[in-house]
C-alpha cells in the first residue's frame, strides 16, 4: 500500500538497510531513499552516512550499533529498504527495537509507489 506524504510529514524516519555487503553502494541507496522521504516531507536519518564519520574517526561496530540504536529511539517511524529486513542481521536487530519502541514500519516498495 503506497504511503501518504501526511503519514510522514515533519516526522523523523531511520532509513534501515544493508551496509556492510557494499558500503558504498549501500549508502549511495539509502541517500536515494532520504531523498524521496524529503520529498514527500519527511526529515530521514540515514545511518550510513556514519561512513564518513568513521573514515576520519573510527569506532567498532559495536559503537556504530549503540549510536544507530539511540537514534532510532528518537524516530517517529522507520523506512526499510529493499529485502533489508530478511538479509541484514543489523536490519533485523533495528527492526526489532522499533517494535519494541511501537514505531511504525514502512517499506520502501511503499515509498516509492505513492
Amino acid at each position: 500500500m503506497p504511503i501518504r506524504p501526511s503519514e510522514l510529514w515533519q516526522k523523523l524516519v531511520y532509513v534501515a538497510g544493508h551496509y556492510t555487503k557494499n558500503p558504498v553502494h549501500c549508502t549511495r541507496d539509502a541517500i536515494f531513499h532520504g531523498e524521496k522521504l524529503l520529498e514527500i516531507g519527511a526529515i530521514p536519518y540515514i545511518p550510513h552516512i556514519a561512513m564518513f564519520w568513521d573514515a576520519v574517526c573510527p569506532h567498532k561496530p559495536d559503537f556504530w550499533y549503540w549510536y544507530d540504536m539511540q537514534i532510532l529511539e528518537r524516530c517517529d517511524a522507520m523506512l526499510i529498504i529493499d529485502e533489508a529486513e530478511t538479509e541484514s542481521l543489523g536490519v533485523q536487530m533495528e527492526v526489532a527495537r522499533a517494535i519494541e519502541l511501537g514505531i511504525p514500519i514502512y517499506r520502501s516498495d511503499d515509498l516509492w509507489a505513492s
